[in-house]
């Protein structure tokens, strides 16, 4: 197979529109860096969490429960501290991943790091914050345009200017690449770049958990944002369907079975719907030289897994129907086989034909898509029911045969 179903790393650019001019821009502007990256010599490492990474940059959203009507109180800004400060604790692993300073100074940048609402209130101590003063350093801030302009990201779009509430803000965390995990030191930003987003998003995975065991209130939920969060559920509840992928066999099998009378056609015959995925692997990736191959595209095992017990079903009620025909008799047993399978054939090939094209045309009609995971899963699905049918036509015929 020469790995042309292995998976491949997931980017922030798989749901991106390629031809789009922004998405073009931004390519030009990393071929750029990678070059310049290139010509200062591939083996030359990069300073530790010397460079920014946007898809690792992790929000922590702060939004008021239902019931309540603004974020900005002295229990929720103590407890936005309180989070804040458990993340970025000095015994904790934030060190391991925070922007560094400078590529002498891998500590976290003091400014660059870690961007909190919590700047508004640095004349207050917040243990004892009341809401008086929480208003006035707000009030403050609408009134000066300048700094309202700077400090406005930390602000819901419902915020109100008079009654200084809203029902969210948040606090953002830049992380640093290449990170170090352990006694593995990646050497770049792009080195083994799926590895490191693994670590960051299982690093992010953590702290959200200590955030709902410990710091989530009645007033306030908080949440915990980031790309590498995002792509990492997504690939795991892609994964856990695929799991269900079981089930759906053993009761397709069971199915088969009861309805042939045939556990060996009811096995057979589920041997040729997953013969059909290394098939069509060699077809979709060593002659089509599509490279790209996600977790979207193993979901069509459901879909196979019906149109293929579909075509069985089709299949041995016209083989049981032959048996019904005098004409279809022969001189001896072998002779009526060959009758049966030919009458078998045109009866069931066409039909099994019909849906399997227009189905494929269906799923084919993806490729015209610009998103690459919805293109290349088209481009597998319309592949996988031609194998699946042209696998059910040339060999589940003689393998009725053997087991009738």
């Amino acid at each position: 197979m020469g790995g042309y179903l292995n998976n491949s790393p997931q980017n922030q650019r798989d749901y991106l529109v390629w031809d789009h001019p922004y998405v073009y821009e931004y390519d030009q502007l990393e071929l750029a860096i990678e070059t310049f990256k290139a010509s200062q010599g591939e083996e030359t490492p990069q300073a530790i969490r010397s460079g920014s990474q946007e898809l690792w940059m992790m929000q922590a959203v702060y939004e008021t429960r239902k019931g309540e009507d603004n974020i900005w109180t002295p229990a929720n800004v103590r407890n936005m501290k309180a989070i804040e400060e458990m993340i970025t604790a000095e015994d904790g692993e934030w060190k391991n991943f925070c922007f560094a300073e400078s590529v002498d100074d891998a500590s976290c940048s003091k400014n660059e790091a870690v961007f909190s609402p919590l700047g508004l209130f640095s004349d207050y101590d917040v243990s004892s914050i009341t809401q008086e003063q929480i208003n006035k350093a707000l009030q403050d801030l609408v009134d000066d345009d300048s700094k309202w302009s700077d400090m406005q990201m930390f602000f819901d779009i419902n915020f109100d200017k008079t009654t200084l509430k809203g029902i969210r803000t948040r606090a953002i965390f830049n992380f640093g690449a290449p990170i170090q995990d352990g006694k593995t030191r990646y050497k770049t930003e792009v080195d083994r770049q799926y590895e490191q987003e693994l670590v960051v998003a299982g690093y992010q995975d953590d702290l959200q958990k200590d955030i709902d065991n410990d710091f989530q209130t009645k007033q306030m939920k908080t949440v915990l944002f980031s790309g590498s969060r995002r792509m990492s559920a997504f690939t795991k509840t892609m994964f856990g369907d695929i799991n269900y992928a079981g089930f759906s066999i053993i009761f397709v099998v069971g199915f088969i079975c009861f309805h042939t009378r045939s556990f060996f056609l009811g096995f057979v015959g589920m041997l040729l719907i997953i013969l059909s995925f290394p098939v069509t692997g060699v077809i979709f990736g060593l002659i089509g030289q599509i490279a790209y191959f996600q977790v979207l595209q193993m979901m069509v095992i459901f879909i196979i897994l019906g149109i293929a017990a579909d075509d069985i079903f089709v299949v041995v009620d016209a083989w049981n129907q032959s048996a019904l025909f005098a004409e279809l008799k022969g001189a001896n047993k072998m002779e009526t086989k060959v009758k049966r399978m030919s009458y078998t054939l045109r009866r069931s090939a066409f039909a099994i034909a019909v849906t399997s094209s227009t189905t494929s045309v269906a799923f084919l009609a993806n490729v015209n898509s610009k998103l690459m995971p919805i293109k290349a899963f088209g481009a597998f699905a319309a592949i996988i029911v031609l194998v699946n049918y042209f696998l059910f036509v040339f060999y589940f015929p003689c393998i009725l045969m053997f087991w009738d």
